[in-house]
């Protein structure tokens, strides 16, 4: 984003509308805001972003305070921005909420908050507030909390970032870079643990109650231990209370045993009794109906003898339905040559207004071609009258080419003229100027050759200054690799002593993890049984849902085979229509054909010589030849055709009967695939088949693939269980040889931290020595008088470096300007000869002129010129004359041109007229040939109908339709009535045989003995069972709290150790370890964007303070202290120490600020992505800066804006002023208008 232009209006502290102009600036690199203080400098920052995105540039100010105390009252409140982003130009325009006075009417009113965003390139504005802020931040990229951290480092917020702690840095942090998603998932993680270790008592407190609730009715030696267990309430007892209910289950469970076994013989022997009882009371129920059976059918033997007579008198009358057929099929063809006939009738009603149609447009035709006849001859006329335009223009254009000659040669005279004459007055003036440029350079050799003499002995000093100060980096760089290593052996000593701890805190988890593998393991082998059981289902699932796939996969199939035979029919039908027309146009063709024969005979006939018909040799009257009447060759192809359409028919009706077997061979198929996969029987009258068992199949396969889906998870779960088994084998193995590892571990961790120890003391030693050899003290300071001492060097080379430089410019300067000087002598010369050359030229000119024009010889050169332009403007108005007649006969041509086009177009026109009526003319006689054929089919329709009406052919086929199917329909009756009365019978027959074989003559006993020893033993059994049922709910109750405590403990199992899990990885998360950093896992995340703001800012900052300091974030910290991890310190390379960045001094503070921020601005555009970041404020701070920080600084600043970036300051410090061209200035109005502020762009 790049401003170009800002107006402010009654906005702060500029109460008339003002207008910045950032494009007076140029296109990029440093300017300055400076002015009074309270004037308003900040103000334009905030214009800006409130412009962009409705909000103040810093905290401390809002959007509501910027209306102006200056403006008078109904002055508008507004900010508009004109800005560059991407290539594209933009124009925002907003307004705050404000108070202002009525339009009309006394008092004030609030106008409300309103924005605009304006496009360049045709698009409709955005107009409300929310959207234009919407779409300025799409447009830019980013939005305002990323705006004002890396465009815009607003007035106090400098040290913000610098000085903020863990927390206050993290709160920032996940502002810019949205880590609050991490935050969600540490809390999500300690509301985890809270839930497992709820979850965890909650079980155990289940498992206590179970177990208080156990019956131990009739079993003494029980109720005495239960009593004991329920004093201390199971604590810690729940394997006891296991123990004591598989003792109370399994002694329940002989009980009922036996009382099952006891019942089984009572049902066996009420069983045996029922069975005789049903047996004597159906005896007695069979001997009843037998005998009604044989009255019901000696009553309806005289029913069957009559329906038997009914039938046979109804097949006699079905003799006369042949007759009735003949009758019906004879009617149809009746009614297809009526058909016929109304067909040929309209067809011969349609030929005739076609006829009258084209009769029409042969007359208009012949009319338009007369009048195109009479236009073609008044054309023809015209052309000839301008035939003699060619000669006219042919003389013109010789004149005007002599009178052009002549007015070519005396204008280049008179050019020539003119050009020696300006030539020698230029010549003049310039060697003059030559003659002054060659005094001015002779001055400026004499000045370079005395600097040149001043200069000597520049270089010889500049190669003593570098050998010093390379010895010097040398030794500097020397010390600070002897300082490091002793840095890094600290750090090597501490993390050899944490090795050490962690390798006895290792051996110690390692026994506690292979007691807890052995527990598991248990576990696992009760999971395999049950993902044994689920495999034999899934494999008889999976099985029945291939089974029904494929039905499901036929049914469909049988649906394409109906549309297939859809299409088919469809196709047949189609070829059908095909067919009938062809034959239609086939029988046309032929008609006109033979009634054309006598026509082409009499084509080829010669007068003396004989007919082939008649013989004669004379042929008054030959027959004259049909037009339209097609060939020969036309009418085979046209039989050809018809044979190709009639094939066609024929294979597309095979195909459809095709189709329809195959199609009810595949549907009889499938209703026995059906039938059999269903288990139901099916109809064959049932049209809906289909649709039921497609739709039944569909939703079978969807329950299975449900259960299947379903099972899988619950096998997938048991897999993923048991796949811990080889883990946990595994584990258990590694944890066999890892203990007596981690022991040696923990020795080579001491070994490591005594050559820790011994390095360390050695780099201390080489310190020691190599300060006394460079005789500096061995404190804190060495490295500082080292880099004193290096600087001294290095300003001393700089010196040294700058004056050879100047001295190579001054030799370079002295021979360019010793080549200049010899080329201006060289063109001084040059010049000179050109004047006298250039005098000759004009001389000789003159007199050749003089000749020409006969001028007498006194002033000739004033003369020749005026007689030069006088006669040029003779021949210019002859040229003219002549180029008017030229134009007069130009139109001639173009006209005569015109006609001839339009002549030819004309008698295009008229041929095509003469073409188009002859095919008119063939037309109508085809027409009048087809016309004669379809009343010769009339007439023979007609003959053959006769007087007989089509209503009447109707009325009789109707007659014969009704007899028949009243015939029909008697006689399916009657045979339906006997085939009735025939299996009524039969059944009646059948019911008497059977009843007859059913009766038990050996039954005497009564009815009411056998239903008394029935319920003798029903009643012994009824005592049986509720001594059982009490039995059984004492064992049931016991069982089912041994299952709950069983299934519970598992559950407690399983809890507490997912709560070990969780709860390590929550505390991990929310950084709670012991003897560890406070460090949670957001904050972790954090870490490594501050790791990479701080890399980017430490460029700058070595920069700015010539390499002594640099940040760093603090890693060693008291793992009693609150959250950390983001805290910073600073690294001083003069003294080698390292402290927090609250010690730095001001300026030192604000350099350090100024490169955290610059590093935050790079970090989070190379995040975001597409930013495009054309422009950058910064507001105060320079003030606190020496001479050689404010140069680093600006330094940085012009690396910054480097390109077509713009980088604005605002700041106070005169050296700025000084080293910045580019400035706004802000000044406030001191002329007692009011009060307000006003902006000077320079």
């Amino acid at each position: 984003m790049k401003p170009e232009k800002l107006i402010i209006s009654a906005f702060g502290p500029y109460a008339a509308e003002t207008e910045v102009d950032f494009t007076k600036l140029g296109d990029g690199g440093l300017y300055l805001i400076t002015g009074d203080t309270g004037a308003g400098k900040t103000t334009i920052f905030d214009a800006i972003t409130f412009a962009l995105f409705g909000e103040a540039s810093g905290a401390v100010r809002e959007a509501g305070m910027f209306q102006s105390k200056y403006a008078k009252a109904g002055t508008p409140t507004f900010v508009e921005l004109t800005f560059l982003s991407h290539g594209k130009r933009y124009r925002v325009r907003r307004n705050p909420e404000y108070v202002r006075p009525k339009e009309r009417g006394q008092g004030v009113t609030t106008q409300a908050a309103r924005a605009e965003l304006y496009f360049y390139d045709g698009r409709q504005p955005v107009t409300k507030t929310g959207e234009v802020t919407r779409a300025v931040e799409q447009i830019l990229g980013f939005n305002y909390g990323q705006f004002t951290q890396i465009a815009m480092i607003a007035q106090g917020d400098f040290q913000k970032l610098l000085l903020a702690d863990t927390a206050e840095r993290g709160k920032i942090f996940r502002q810019l870079f949205h880590t609050e998603l991490f935050s969600d998932l540490q809390n999500r993680l300690r509301e985890e643990k809270n839930a497992c270790d709820a979850e965890y008592r909650e079980i155990r407190r289940s498992i206590a109650q179970s177990l208080d609730g156990a019956d131990c009715s009739g079993e003494p030696d029980l109720e005495e231990r239960l009593s004991e267990l329920r004093k201390v309430k199971f604590e810690g007892q729940v394997e006891a209370g296991l123990e004591l209910l598989k003792a109370l289950t399994d002694r329940g469970s002989g009980r009922l045993k036996k009382l099952d076994a006891r019942l089984e013989k009572l049902d066996g022997q009420i069983r045996e009794q029922a069975a005789y009882l049903e047996k004597v009371r159906q005896n007695g129920k069979r001997r009843k109906e037998l005998e009604e059976r044989k009255k019901e059918r000696e009553q309806f033997l005289p029913v069957l003898q009559a329906a038997a007579g009914a039938w046979e008198e109804a097949k006699s009358s079905g003799d006369a339905v042949p007759e009735l057929d003949r009758m019906i099929q004879e009617c149809t063809e009746w009614e297809r040559q009526y058909g016929g006939l109304e067909q040929d009738q309209s067809r011969l009603a349609g030929l005739d207004r076609r006829r009258e149609e084209e009769a029409g447009g042969l007359e208009r035709l012949l009319k338009r071609q007369a009048e195109l006849d009479q236009e073609l001859l008044a054309e023809k006329r015209e052309i000839r009258s301008l035939s003699e335009a060619d000669g006219e223009r042919e003389r013109l254009l010789g004149r005007q080419t002599g009178l052009q000659n002549r007015r070519n040669g005396l204008e280049g005279k008179f050019s020539q003229w003119k050009e020696v004459r300006e030539q020698l007055a230029g010549n003049r003036e310039r060697l003059s100027r030559i003659s002054e440029q060659e005094a001015g350079e002779r001055e400026r050799k004499d000045a370079l050759e005395q600097s040149l003499l001043e200069m000597e002995g520049a270089e010889t000093r500049e190669q003593a200054m570098v050998h010093e100060a390379e010895r010097c980096t040398e030794q500097r760089r020397k010390l600070d690799l002897l300082d490091r290593g002793i840095r890094d052996g600290k750090e090597r000593l501490c993390r050899a002593e944490d090795s050490w701890k962690q390798a006895g805190e290792q051996w110690k988890a390692a026994q506690a993890d292979q007691s807890a593998l052995k527990e598991m393991g248990k576990r696992l082998h009760e999971t395999e049984l049950s993902l044994a059981a689920w495999k034999q289902e899934e494999l008889r699932l999976t099985e029945r849902l291939a089974s029904v796939k494929q039905f499901y996969g036929r049914m469909e199939k049988l649906d394409a085979m109906f549309q297939e035979l859809e299409r088919a029919q469809k196709e047949y039908e189609q070829a059908a229509a095909v067919h009938g027309r062809v034959q239609e146009d086939l029988g046309i063709m032929e008609q006109l054909f033979y009634d054309a024969q006598a026509g082409l005979l009499a084509r080829n006939l010669t007068e003396g010589e004989k007919c082939p018909v008649c013989g004669s040799v004379h042929h008054p009257e030959p027959a004259r030849l049909l037009t339209g009447a097609p060939e020969k060759p036309e009418l085979d192809r046209k039989k050809k055709e018809a044979d190709r359409v009639r094939q066609a028919m024929i294979e597309a009706s095979a195909a459809a009967m095709q189709g329809g077997l195959r199609l009810r061979e595949e549907e009889e198929s499938l209703r026995a695939e059906a039938g059999e996969l269903f288990d139901m029987a099916i109809s064959c009258e049932d049209r809906e088949w289909r649709t039921f068992f497609q739709s039944r199949a569909a939703a079978e396969i969807k329950a299975a693939e449900t259960a299947l889906d379903a099972g899988k998870e619950q096998a997938g779960a048991m897999i993923q269980l048991l796949e811990q088994k080889s883990r946990v084998e595994q584990e258990n193995a590694r944890l066999e040889t890892t203990l007596p590892e981690l022991q040696k571990a923990e020795e080579r961790a001491r070994e490591t931290v005594t050559a820790a120890e011994t390095a360390l003391l050695g780099l201390r030693d080489q310190r020691k020595s190599f300060l006394e050899e460079l005789g500096l003290p061995d404190n804190g300071e060495a490295f500082e008088e080292l880099s004193r001492r290096c600087r001294e060097k290095t300003d001393a080379l700089l010196k040294a470096r700058e004056e050879t430089a100047c001295c190579r410019r001054l030799r370079e300067e002295r021979l360019e300007l010793q080549k200049r000087l010899e080329a201006v002598q060289r063109e001084l010369a040059e010049k000179q000869q050109e004047e006298s050359a250039g005098m000759g030229r004009l001389e000789a000119l003159e007199d050749q002129i003089q000749a020409e024009l006969e001028l007498p010889g006194t002033g000739a050169g004033l003369k020749s010129g005026k007689a030069m332009e006088n006669e040029l403007e003779d021949l210019d108005a002859a040229l003219s004359k002549i180029q008017a007649e030229l134009e007069v006969n130009r139109k001639k041509l173009l006209r005569r041109e015109q006609l001839e086009k339009a002549a030819e177009e004309t008698e295009r026109l008229s041929e095509d007229c003469q073409k188009q009526a002859g095919d008119k003319r063939l037309l109508l006689a085809r027409m009048d040939a087809e016309r004669a054929g379809l009343l010769g089919s009339i007439e023979e329709k007609k003959a053959v109908l006769g007087a007989f009406t089509r209503e009447e052919n109707r009325r009789k086929g109707e007659e014969a339709r009704e007899k028949k199917r009243a015939v029909s329909e008697q006689t399916a009756e009657a045979e339906r009535a006997y085939l009735e009365c025939m299996q009524k019978d039969a059944g009646l027959r059948e019911a008497i045989t059977a009843l007859e074989g059913q009766t038990d003559p050996m039954v005497t006993e009564s009815e009411a003995d056998a239903a008394e020893a029935l319920g003798q033993k029903e009643r012994e059994r009824e005592e049986a069972r509720e001594e059982r049922t009490r039995q059984y709910a004492e064992y049931e109750n016991n069982r089912r709290i041994y299952d709950a405590v069983l299934k519970s403990r598992d559950a407690m199992v399983k809890a507490e150790r997912r709560y070990i899990w969780v709860k390590a990885l929550s505390d991990t998360a929310n950084g709670n370890l012991a003897q560890k950093h406070k460090i949670e896992l957001e904050t972790y995340v954090q870490m490594a964007y501050f790791d990479r703001i701080l890399r980017k800012a430490n460029v700058r900052l070595m920069t700015m303070t010539g390499g002594q300091y640099e940040l760093v974030r603090k890693k060693d910290q008291d793992t009693r202290q609150g959250k950390v991890g983001l805290d910073l310190n600073v690294t001083d390379h003069y003294n080698g120490s390292q402290r927090s960045v609250k010690t730095l001094s001001g300026g030192e503070s604000f350099m350090a600020s100024l490169s955290l921020a610059l590093g935050l601005s790079d970090e989070i555009q190379a995040r975001a992505g597409g930013i495009q970041l054309d422009a950058m404020f910064v507001d105060e701070g320079f003030g606190s800066l020496d001479e050689e920080a404010l140069n680093q600084a600006v330094k940085v600043l012009n690396g910054l804006a480097g390109g077509s970036r713009m980088v604005g300051i605002i700041s106070h410090v005169a050296e700025l002023k000084e080293r910045i061209d580019r400035k706004i200035v802000v000044k406030k109005d001191r002329t007692g208008g009011g009060g307000g502020s006003r902006i000077e762009v320079g």
